[in-house]
């Protein structure tokens, strides 16, 4: 059986631990550039290239969300599904409706699915839509707050 020198062994070991330690240098090292922002080595791409280490940008998809205020405009409810286009605006936004709100707009309309003027007091807010794992702004009603006006229209 063949010995290796301690001298080798020691050569070996002082080696591996050097190149451990450089290695782990690099991971945590991140250089910082002249614009205050830090950029980290990305391992899994070139060298060359940099991966931002700031934070993200966060946007808010629905900024008039929670906001109670007072809703005016034509209403028309069909297939189970109510819209509201405020006045001023041709923007369809749907209605959270109750079954008092669905016979009220049955008994008031002049015909199947024609619009008719609404007013309620809610606020806008991010609702699950049909479509499986997407949500849609919805006028959430505050509770007996709204009522139909069928000889107004928006102007």
């Amino acid at each position: 059986m063949k010995k290796f020198p301690k001298f080798n062994i020691s050569l070996l070991f002082l080696l591996s631990t050097l190149l451990m330690g450089c290695q782990n240098l690099a991971n945590e090292q991140a250089s910082e550039s002249g614009d205050g922002v830090k950029y980290q080595l990305d391992e899994q791409k070139s060298e060359s290239s940099a991966v931002l280490d700031a934070p993200k940008k966060v946007v808010n998809p629905c900024p008039e969300c929670g906001q109670k205020r007072e809703f005016r405009g034509e209403f028309v409810y069909f297939a189970d599904a109510a819209i509201l286009r405020e006045c001023g605006s041709q923007a369809a936004l749907p209605v959270g409706v109750n079954p008092k709100m669905q016979l009220a707009y049955e008994l008031h309309r002049s015909a199947p699915e024609a619009p008719l003027y609404f007013v309620a007091k809610g606020q806008v807010e991010l609702m699950p839509s049909m479509e499986e794992g997407l949500t849609q702004r919805q006028l959430v009603v505050d509770g007996d707050n709204w009522y139909f006006d069928a000889y107004a229209h928006c102007e």
